[in-house]
């Protein structure tokens, strides 16, 4: 019985963990919540996360990322509708769908398979931060409008997935001699 070989080129690095975690806990410093606890909420739902991704009983199944979501649930639900609240938030939610990506039960490179579904993920972060830039008014009017830009972006994104690919036909063999 010989022990399984241990692959380096493995996904799930700590650079997209601590880069989620940074942008949560900056979250949680900008938001609603008392200056230690909203850091805290989000370094615990990230920390928690990252520790169910790691054992092989969870792997499989997406309860690791519920601690993670909660978190960013609640950091985002008690942020005052500003700017910077705003562009954390999308900035938290970017980060989360690349630590995602990163996938350790996948080859390493996550980052740059990911990018078709970041790409209008992150042009709809734009543009909800531009609405909330550009529209005067009160907040929850501005957070809504933003909200229904990235929703639209986000349904969009999964039609232009569904849109299937010219297929490619082999070249043509020359006949045997």
């Amino acid at each position: 019985m010989s022990s399984p070989e241990i692959d380096l080129a493995r996904g799930g690095g700590v650079a997209t963990a601590a880069l989620f975690g940074a942008t949560m806990v900056f979250l949680g410093l900008l938001g609603g919540l008392p200056v230690f606890l909203g850091p805290a909420v989000g370094a615990v739902g990230v920390g928690a996360s990252a520790y169910w991704r790691t054992r092989p009983a969870w792997r499989q199944r997406s309860v690791p990322f519920v601690p993670a979501a909660l978190a960013l649930a609640v950091l985002s639900a008690t942020s005052p509708a500003l700017p910077s609240t705003v562009l954390f938030a999308g900035l938290a939610s970017l980060a989360m769908l690349l630590w995602i990506a990163d996938d350790p039960e996948r080859p390493a490179g996550g980052g740059r398979r990911a990018a078709p579904v970041l790409g209008p993920a992150t042009l709809g972060v734009g543009l909800a931060w531009a609405v909330t830039l550009g529209l005067a008014g009160r907040g929850t009017n501005v957070g809504l409008a933003g909200g229904l830009v990235v929703v639209a972006l986000v349904l969009l994104a999964f039609l232009l997935a569904g849109v299937p690919r010219r297929p490619t036909t082999p070249a043509p063999t020359p006949p045997p001699l």
